[in-house]
C-alpha cells in the first residue's frame, strides 16, 4: 500500500516581519517553503483559498509572505494504491481480495482542500459500496478465485468510470483485482517470511564479505607497502655495496650468516622439541628413569657430566664465532676505509683532469672566435669595397663626372682586386669624352665631411653617403628638365 500519498508533505508557515530601513517589506525565508520534485507541486493556503504553484517564487513574493501553510502534493501519474477486503465465498472460507488502483491527481488544489490524507480508506470504502459485491463473491467456492477475480475487475472498472467525480481531485486508471484463498494468504505469507529471511541472511553475508574484502585489501595494501619498503631498503644496501666494491663479500656474508641463523633456529627448535618431550627437565628424566630401574646413579650422573661438559663446549664454540665475526668486521672495515681514501684520490685526478681538458678547450674556442671575427671583418672591407667601386661606376655612367676632370687613378685607388670588376686607367680615359679630360675637378667637401661620410674620402674617394646624395640630386635634375620641356 503506497504511504503519504497524494499528501507527501505539509507545512504551518508563520507570519513573517517586515524588514528594511527605508522601506520596510515583508520577506520569507525560502528555507522554509519544501522544494518539490519534478512530478510534485506546492499548494499554498491563504486565508479560506488555496493556490498552486510551482514553487519558482522569490522570498518578498506576496503569495510566499501571506502563505498560512503549504502542501506538496504528488502528481504522478497512474500510482498503484492497494486496498485488501474480505468478502463471503460461496463455502465457510471467505474470500480476501486485493484491489489496486491506478491513481493520477488531476487537481491538487481539490485534494488539499479535502485533506485527503487517507486515499486508502476512500478506495476501501468505493470497493464495499460496490452493488453487489457479496452476492457475486458468494456464488464463487474457493477453488474459482481466478473466474471472482475476472467478474470483479469488470464490475469494479464500470462503476469506478462511472462515480470517478467523488474522489476530491484524484482520476482512477485502471483497476486490478487479485483474489486471495486462505491458503494461498498462508502460502503467501509463508513465502513473504522466507523471502525476508532471506534478505537479511544475504544482507549479513554481504556485510560479513565486505568487511572480509576491506580487511583483505588494507592487509593487501599493508604487504605491498612493506615489500616496497624492503625493495627500497635492499635497493639502497646494494647500491652502497656497489659503489664501495663489497656487494659480492657481503652478499657471501649475508648468506653465511642466514645458514648460520637457520641452522642455529634448528638447533634450539630441535632441543625445545626434546625437552617439551621430557617436559623440558632433562635431570627429572634422568632421575625418573633411574626410579624406574632403567638406570643406574652412576650413568646419571655420568649424563650430568657430560651435560656440562657439552655445555661447556658449545660456549667455546660459540665465543670463538663470535671472535671470528668480530675479527671480520674489523677487517671489513679497514679495508673499507682504505677504499673510500682510493676513490677520494681518484675523484681529484679526475677533477684536475677535467679542469686542464676545459682550460685547453676554452683557449681552442677563443682563437676560433678571434680567426672568425678577423675573417669576418675581412669579407666586410672586401664588400664594401665592392659597393664603392660599383657606386663610382654608376655615377660615371650617368654622367655626374663629365664636367670634371678626375684622375683614374683617384677612382681605382680603393678599387677590389677582381678582374671582372676593376677599371684599368686606359678603359677610364676611353669612357671620357675628350672635352672632359681638362675640365676642373668637383669641389672638396666641407671640413669634417669626410668623417661623417658625406665628402670625399682618401685620395679624393667620395664616401657611400655623398654618392648617394648626389644619384638624389641627379634624379631631380632629370625631373626639372623634363618640367622645363613641358
Amino acid at each position: 500500500m503506497t504511504t503519504n500519498y497524494p499528501l507527501v508533505d505539509e507545512k504551518v508557515l508563520l507570519p513573517t516581519q517586515a524588514s528594511g530601513r527605508l522601506i520596510r517589506r515583508h520577506r520569507r525565508d525560502l528555507a522554509e517553503i519544501p522544494v518539490p520534485r519534478a512530478h510534485e507541486i506546492l499548494v499554498f493556503r491563504l486565508g479560506g483559498s488555496y493556490v498552486a504553484d510551482s514553487g519558482r517564487r522569490s522570498g518578498d513574493d506576496p503569495l510566499l509572505c501571506d502563505a498560512t501553510s503549504v502542501t506538496v502534493v504528488d502528481t504522478s501519474a497512474g500510482v498503484p494504491v492497494t486496498v485488501e477486503v474480505d468478502v463471503p465465498s460461496a463455502e465457510a472460507e471467505p474470500f480476501t481480495l486485493n484491489v489496486t488502483f491506478a491513481c493520477t491527481v488531476t487537481d491538487p488544489v481539490a485534494v488539499v482542500r479535502a485533506g485527503l490524507r487517507d486515499l486508502p480508506g476512500v478506495l476501501l470504502t468505493r470497493v464495499r459500496a460496490l452493488p453487489g459485491l457479496t452476492e457475486t463473491s458468494g456464488r464463487y467456492r474457493l477453488t474459482q478465485s481466478h473466474d471472482l477475480a475476472r467478474a470483479l475487475t469488470a464490475r469494479l472498472t464500470a462503476y469506478t468510470e462511472m462515480e470517478d467525480a467523488g474522489l476530491y481531485g484524484v482520476t482512477l486508471g485502471s483497476v486490478a483485482v487479485t483474489v486471495l484463498s486462505p491458503e494461498a494468504v498462508a502460502e503467501l505469507q509463508r513465502k513473504q517470511d522466507e523471502e525476508r529471511r532471506t534478505m537479511e541472511a544475504a544482507r549479513e553475508l554481504r556485510d560479513v564479505k565486505l568487511a572480509h574484502d576491506v580487511l583483505q585489501a588494507e592487509l593487501k595494501e599493508m604487504e605491498q607497502k612493506l615489500r616496497r619498503q624492503e625493495q627500497a631498503q635492499e635497493h639502497l644496501t646494494r647500491t652502497q655495496q656497489r659503489r664501495f666494491g663489497y656487494a659480492e663479500a657481503e652478499e657471501d656474508q649475508v648468506h653465511a650468516q642466514t645458514l648460520a641463523a637457520e641452522q642455529a633456529h634448528f638447533d634450539r627448535e630441535q632441543a625445545t622439541e626434546e625437552a617439551r618431550a621430557i617436559d623440558g627437565n632433562p635431570l627429572a628424566a634422568d632421575q625418573m628413569a633411574r626410579a624406574r630401574g632403567e638406570i643406574s646413579s652412576d650413568e646419571v650422573a655420568g649424563r650430568l657430566r657430560n651435560d656440562v661438559s657439552a655445555q661447556r663446549e658449545r660456549q667455546y664454540v660459540v665465543e670463538d664465532k663470535e671472535f671470528e665475526q668480530d675479527r671480520i668486521e674489523a677487517q671489513l672495515t679497514r679495508e673499507e676505509t682504505r677504499e673510500e681514501k682510493r676513490h677520494q684520490q681518484r675523484l681529484e685526478q679526475e677533477k684536475h683532469q677535467n679542469t686542464r681538458e676545459l682550460e685547453a678547450q676554452k683557449r681552442r674556442e677563443t682563437r676560433e672566435d678571434a680567426k672568425a671575427a678577423a675573417e669576418e671583418k675581412r669579407r666586410d672591407r672586401e664588400l664594401q669595397r665592392q659597393r664603392d667601386h660599383e657606386t663610382r661606376k654608376a655615377l660615371i655612367a650617368r654622367g655626374h663626372f663629365d664636367d670634371q676632370y678626375i684622375p683614374a687613378e683617384a677612382l681605382l685607388t680603393r678599387e677590389p682586386a677582381a678582374p671582372d670588376s676593376a677599371l684599368s686607367p686606359a678603359d677610364d680615359a676611353a669612357e671620357l669624352e675628350p672635352g672632359d679630360k681638362g675640365q676642373a675637378a668637383h669641389p672638396a667637401g666641407k671640413p669634417g665631411d669626410e668623417e661623417n661620410g658625406r665628402g670625399p674620402g682618401p685620395a679624393g674617394e667620395t664616401s657611400a653617403d655623398g654618392l648617394g646624395d648626389l644619384i638624389a640630386a641627379d634624379d631631380l635634375g632629370d625631373v626639372g628638365e623634363e618640367e622645363r620641356a613641358r
